[in-house]
């Protein structure tokens, strides 16, 4: 089963399903899923989730708005038995979350959408998710520039933390993206080395 949990508030208690998964088994980015719940609320558009038959949840995504752009497939999450079956979590968000996601930032009229992946080794990822998504007749442009993804901090400066710079992926609905960026000379230049402790 398919629930937008935003249109279904009486779903949001299965995103503790995901909270509990991704502390139960830490990656490098189990402590983006704490407060889920708050979170979406606060900051979401759109947060779907994938139930089976016995009332688990397989997978998450969503909307984040980001000043009037969306970012699809935003704290995208397949719970771990699943990992195995479902695989990479882009094939998800290829067939079902990203086009989903499209339609409710046009509802919205938001000028674009646009994704993220972290760590410029992983650039190819975002490549390969571009292809896959053209081929489904959804297009994106890939940023030739690392976007800063994080909030402004200590009174309006950029978060120049590494995690925060991403490779990202556009498509325009009516403006481009429009968050701070760093050229890819200079974001090796800064945390390439970095990047090594952020691969587990």
């Amino acid at each position: 089963m398919f629930v937008d949990v935003l249109k279904k508030p009486m779903y949001f208690d299965y995103l503790t399903q995901i909270e509990q998964d991704a502390q139960n088994y830490p990656h490098r980015n189990s402590n983006n899923y704490i407060n889920l719940i708050d979170n979406i609320k606060k900051n979401f558009l759109s947060y779907e989730i994938i139930i089976d038959d016995f009332d688990n949840v397989i997978a998450g995504s969503g909307l984040k708005l980001y000043d009037n752009c969306g970012r699809c497939a935003s704290l995208t999450y397949i719970t771990f038995k699943n990992r195995r079956k479902f695989g990479s979590n882009l094939l998800l968000s290829e067939d079902i979350f990203v086009p989903y996601e499209i339609e409710v930032a046009k509802a919205h009229n938001l000028d674009c959408v646009f994704f993220t992946i972290e760590l410029l080794r992983r650039r190819n990822a975002v490549k390969k998710f571009i292809k896959n998504l053209k081929n489904k007749g959804i297009n994106f442009e890939l940023f030739p520039h690392m976007v800063n993804t994080c909030r402004k901090i200590h009174n309006n400066h950029i978060n120049y933390e590494q995690p925060c710079w991403q490779n990202a992926a556009v498509q325009i609905l009516k403006k481009d993206l429009n968050l701070d960026t760093m050229s890819i000379k200079d974001y090796k230049t800064k945390y390439y080395k970095q990047e090594k402790n952020r691969l587990c």
